[in-house]
């Protein structure tokens, strides 16, 4: 392929054609051309929202976390480190924390990121406007007050002992109070003003989000000049957008071309065991035959996961085991084994329960949003169909599917998963607490397990704390829990410095694009 220089990037010719390199020769000549460290990313969906307090949809977080940081951080390994707080601490009693913020910090408006800054963007999420709402709320729910100690320094107390604030803090994202105050929910979720490596320079819906690399960035300063993000929906258009160098990264590549990466010449699939945990969402409100714990065990007995797996994923998985954690998770209880494949053993619940000659139910999965979703769809709704469901399969691309998930306009069935930070059983098994806004299930006794877990900071109450709620839910069966996902990726050979990341967010402050 013919390729041209330009600075240090390289970008192949014949994505423009004659006419276009004519072009594009004037606009270097003129100095006016694309910078030379100009990184395109392709997602399968486009972010909803630039508002990191507004979204837990990763696809978004890649976005909304360049632009605006958090007080802390989680590492790639599960621990924490300091980013905007320096250092915090319980003081006094089990419920009141300390938290010294770094010094010399600005948003890119001037603004200065201080106590009431951190004041201001924990109460925002703490106590939403409800026309606006937050994704990442229930993290701060067991948050009391939040006082100004100095200029720098925050204390928050939680209403009863509270020992993974700092954890649950990785969600909250810092915002400007002034401009926020200014502009309103809307605009800022549209223009959104950070302190992070990047600033927002561009946002053309439908087509693409510009960033620009922040020069009076507090840390170490990007390389790359601007990040590009696309939303390419279709898994072989974003292979073949890398493959003609269209674009440097794309996210979710899809397996059934992994042989077609091996012999390409100028990209390659990299990938990565993920925390994200694939499950289809039984809606326990919904009144009818899910109501049932038998007909739930029922579904769970009816896919066979390990074929999904196998085929569907190309081996870019692993079972859960019949819980909604993996190993990555601290609470993962290693004693539970997955559901069997054991059709027959689901008609016997079916019919046990009174339904022998199955019921009508609808499944919705997001197109583009997951690994093979819709395949993967498709062949549970073969599965149940083969135990005698009727079973309706809706395909929804990103934003109405995820825009009926808080409102639980979800139908009985829906196929989503969780890769959460921090890499705990709280986050994770909170999916199902009753308060939860991605919640579809209610049990007053499983609530209460999780709230005694969140109450200590002792390691060995919490682990036994969720081995009693992963067995309960077990039982239960409020999802089928169907694989671990495994991150697959593809990267042109002029990235540098990338390394995928269990949690999904893209890190791209050490990269840079060479020949």
């Amino acid at each position: 392929m013919v390729k041209f220089s330009h600075g240090n990037a390289w970008r192949p010719a014949a994505r423009f054609g004659p006419i276009g390199l004519i072009a594009l020769g004037m606009l270097i000549i003129s100095g006016s051309a694309l910078p030379a460290q100009r990184l395109i990313v392709a997602q399968g969906t486009e972010p909803e929202t630039l508002d990191a307090q507004a979204t837990a949809v990763s696809a978004a977080h890649n976005v909304s976390f360049q632009i605006t940081e958090r007080l802390v951080l989680e590492t790639s390994n599960g621990s924490l480190e300091p980013s905007l707080a320096l250092k915090w601490g319980p003081i006094k009693d089990d419920r009141t924390w300390r938290f010294t913020l770094r010094p010399n910090v600005f948003f890119t408006n001037g603004e200065p990121m201080d106590a009431q800054a951190v004041k201001f963007s924990i109460e925002r999420v703490l106590k939403p406007d409800p026309k606006w709402g937050s994704s990442v709320a229930h993290y701060v729910q067991p948050i009391e007050s939040i006082s100004v100690v100095d200029k720098m320094t925050v204390d928050i107390v939680t209403k009863k002992p509270f020992g993974l604030l700092p954890k649950n803090l990785v969600k909250v994202g810092i915002v400007p109070p002034d401009y926020v105050t200014r502009v309103g929910n809307v605009a800022f979720s549209r223009q959104p003003i950070g302190t992070g490596p990047f600033m927002l320079k561009e946002w053309k819906v439908g087509q693409y989000v510009l960033l620009a690399r922040n020069d009076k960035y507090w840390g170490t300063k990007a390389i790359l000049d601007e990040v590009e993000f696309r939303a390419i929906p279709d898994p072989q258009t974003r292979v073949s957008a890398l493959e003609s160098g269209d674009v440097h990264l794309i996210t979710q590549f899809p397996v059934q071309e992994a042989a077609r990466a091996k012999s390409a010449r100028n990209f390659k699939m990299v990938g990565t065991p993920s925390l994200r945990n694939m499950n289809l969402v039984i809606n326990t409100l919904k009144a009818g035959p899910l109501q049932d714990k038998r007909v739930r065990q029922a579904l769970n007995y009816a896919v066979d996961k390990k074929t999904i797996v196998d085929k569907t994923l190309q081996g870019y998985g692993k079972v859960l085991q019949g819980q909604m954690l993996s190993e990555f998770y601290f609470g993962f209880n290693p004693a539970l084994k997955p559901y069997p494949y054991d059709p027959k053993k689901a008609k016997e619940l079916l019919a046990t329960a009174g339904y022998s000659n199955g019921f009508p139910l609808e499944l919705a999965t997001p197109r583009g949003r997951y690994m093979n979703d819709v395949e993967v769809a498709q062949l549970i709704v073969a599965y149940l169909e083969a135990v005698g469901l009727q079973v309706t399969l809706q395909q929804y691309e990103w934003a109405p599917f995820v825009g009926m998930l808080t409102p639980k306009k979800l139908p009985e069935l829906s196929l989503w998963g969780w890769a959460v930070t921090p890499a705990d059983a709280d986050s994770e098994l909170g999916n199902n607490v009753s308060t939860h806004p991605f919640s579809y299930y209610r049990n007053p006794k499983f609530d209460a397990i999780m709230g005694r877990a969140a109450e200590t900071s002792n390691d060995a109450q919490r682990l036994a704390a969720y081995k009693e709620a992963t067995e309960l839910l077990r039982d239960e069966a409020p999802n089928v829990w169907l694989y671990q996902q495994y991150d697959l990726y593809g990267v042109v050979d002029q990235v540098k410095n990338w390394k995928p990341r269990p949690d999904e967010i893209l890190n791209l402050v050490p990269v840079s694009l060479g020949p």
